[in-house]
This record gives C-alpha cells, structure tokens and sequence, in this order.
C-alpha cells in the first residue's frame, strides 16, 4: 500500500511539474517566427519574368530573435531581412526577388530562413508566367526504330493578336515546313529529322512577333533521334 502511494505522489508532481512549465519538451516549446503565408502566389504581368514576394512573419516569442541568413537554391535570387533583432511580440518581413528563366508556366523557388538559434522556416514563391507567343512543345523525339515522318509544334499567340512574323531555323539542318493560315493566332511547324544518322540531335531556333507588339521573341527547340 505504501508503495502505491509513492508512486501517485511521483505522479503528481511529475504533472505538476509539466503544467508549471519546470519540464519542456522541444515539441511543445513555441516556434520563435511564425509565417503568415510561408508559400505565396505571384501573377505576373503579361511577358514579365521579374517576380516579387514579401514574407510577413511575427515573433510570438518571449525574447528577440535575430534572423542571420536566407539560404536560396541559387545566386540568381535577391533576398532582404531584418538587419536588426525583432522583438518579443513585433513583426518583421522578408522579400524575396527573382527573374525566372520560363516565359510561360509556374516557376517555383524556395528559400530557407535561418535564426541565430538554428531555428529553420521554409517559404516558397510559385510565379504564374504569361508570354504573347507560346511554343509547345519544346522536345521533339524519334524513338529507335521510329520512322522519320515529319512532327509537329504550334507556335501561337496568348490572345492578343495575331503572329505577324515567325521564323524558324535549324542549327543542324533539320526539315522546317511552316504552315501559315491567312490570319493566323497559331501556326503548325513541321520538322524532320535528315535520314541515315543514327543519332542526331538539333536545335530549331524558333523567332516570333505578335501584333501590337515590337519585341521578337526567341525559343530554343530541341530536336533529338535515336
């Protein structure tokens, strides 16, 4: 019977000791930034690859936390913190700028904020791009084996006019035949392959202007047989 009792009186005090905060577990303990938004959506302006993002966080805390870095996957992407500690309570911001690669589709980026008690938060960016020409697709292939007819690419405008130029050469001599309509939003391109090589691989330099528009645009397409 005693010992019964000492075993409910180390209870006891082990749960008075954990509701009096004596014991903490790391899982339990509060993250020191908590991010409003840790991944945002950006929109582009039509034929823009530049993107902004600005990270709200606050420091729910009960002391100051400094952040010392961003780690980012590459040199291309810009970043600004907090240059002093943020206060028990207060907020702050990160900004995250870059220039994406794609014309068109979703670039994601992703960043890693980094506080001076090691502490990590991951925040992301996905930038909707909108391009006046689209080129799809980029890749034409010919498996072994496959007969040499010639395949397809549309080249078309997003809507806002019709392609008042387009241009295709190949690097590689490659067979280009462009099928023009009389007003056209969208052409067809017909490429292929030269006969005999066992391996080939080509680059079609695809150039375009929409109208309205006084920018030419330039694409790469790979062509590649087995």
């Amino acid at each position: 019977m005693v010992y019964f009792r000492k075993i409910e009186a180390r209870l006891c005090s082990l749960s008075l000791a954990v509701c009096c905060g004596v014991l903490t577990s790391p899982l339990l303990s509060a993250a020191e930034l908590v991010f409003y938004h840790p991944s945002v959506e950006v929109h582009l302006p039509i034929d823009s690859q530049e993107a902004k993002a600005v990270f709200l966080f606050t420091n729910p805390s009960q002391s100051a936390v400094r952040v010392l870095e961003v780690r980012t996957e590459c040199d291309c992407i810009q970043t600004s913190m907090p240059a002093h500690e943020v206060e028990a309570g207060k907020t702050g911001e990160i900004t995250i700028r870059f220039r994406s690669k794609l014309r068109n589709g979703t670039d994601v980026v992703r960043a890693k904020v980094v506080t001076e008690s090691n502490e990590i938060h991951e925040i992301s960016v996905s930038a909707k791009l909108r391009s006046y020409i689209e080129v799809s697709p980029l890749t034409l292939h010919w498996m072994k084996g496959e007969k040499r007819d010639a395949k397809v690419f549309i080249v078309s405008s997003t809507g806002l006019g019709k392609l008042n130029f387009t241009k295709v050469a190949s690097v590689k001599n490659s067979k280009v035949e462009i099928q023009r309509d009389e007003n056209p939003t969208a052409i067809q391109v017909h490429v292929t392959p030269p006969a005999g090589a066992d391996l080939f691989q080509d680059i079609l330099v695809v150039s375009a202007v929409v109208e309205g528009t006084s920018e030419t645009k330039l694409y790469n397409l790979h062509v590649s047989a087995e």
